[in-house]
């Protein structure tokens, strides 16, 4: 059954008339190489992971090489950097154009994070405490304070990566309660101190601490066995949730 639900805080006007887009990046990747995920810090800055398209389809990690581009310019020019081989790009996110994580994982039993601090010029890795597992997910809030997450498992740093703890406060998941993300990019929203996803069972949990405390709502306008797989904010008090009745 392939319902959608949509619920709005805010809802405004749209006008669309005569959308051009632009190609850009064009012809940069090598062969087979597709963007799988995407972070826009600004009018000008934005930052692109780029897996070879089959083996991250297969989730197949051996030989991949993960790409990273970056454009300071509005998209009139792309840099690519190389980030680490036998590991698959899940997921990118940006301060500025210097400041990045990017999340990898083999699709067996490694993952982990990596940072630059230059553009893109050169990596390093800065996992959590040993057995603690890296996240799918990566928020910033500041240049201090990262929040990883993985299928509702959460670990916060407070120094840029140097250091990683659980929540004061983690969520408080039901019995068969879970977090079913459309993407990594859209599952989890991070904005000023705050942070929101959404679950399968028509919840929605909040931090208004940089993920060290969470509280939960349930969305009452939705059907019980409602998945909400996508959640933005505009601001602190207005955003929109979507959901599917699977």
């Amino acid at each position: 059954m392939n319902k959608f639900y949509l619920t709005l805080s805010l809802c405004l006007g749209l006008f669309i008339s005569q959308a051009q887009w632009t190609p850009q990046a064009t012809g940069i990747l090598p062969t087979g190489y597709s963007i799988t995920s995407i972070c826009v810090v600004n009018a000008n800055t934005a930052w692109v992971v780029a897996n070879d398209l089959a083996k991250y389809q297969a989730h197949n990690a051996a030989g991949n090489l993960i790409k990273v581009l970056v454009t300071s310019n509005g998209g009139s020019s792309w840099i690519t950097h190389n980030v680490v081989s036998d590991f698959l790009g899940v997921d990118v996110a940006a301060l500025d154009a210097n400041n990045a994580y990017v999340t990898v994982n083999d699709f067996g039993v490694n993952q982990s994070l990596f940072k630059t601090t230059d553009g893109g010029t050169s990596w390093i890795q800065v996992s959590p405490s040993p057995g603690a597992g890296t996240g799918s997910i990566v928020r910033y809030f500041n240049p201090s304070d990262v929040m990883l997450f993985n299928n509702g498992a959460i670990k916060i740093s407070n120094n840029g990566g140097s250091t990683w703890q659980g929540p004061a406060v983690g969520p408080s998941f039901l019995g068969n309660e879970s977090v079913v993300f459309d993407n990594a990019h859209n599952g989890l929203q991070a904005l000023g101190n705050r942070a929101w996803f959404g679950t399968n069972n028509h919840r929605i949990f909040r931090s208004m601490d940089k993920g060290n405390t969470w509280n939960v709502a349930t969305v009452q306008s939705m059907p019980v066995n409602s998945v909400i797989q996508t959640i933005a904010f505009v601001d602190s008090m207005h955003g929109l949730a979507v959901a599917s009745l699977l």
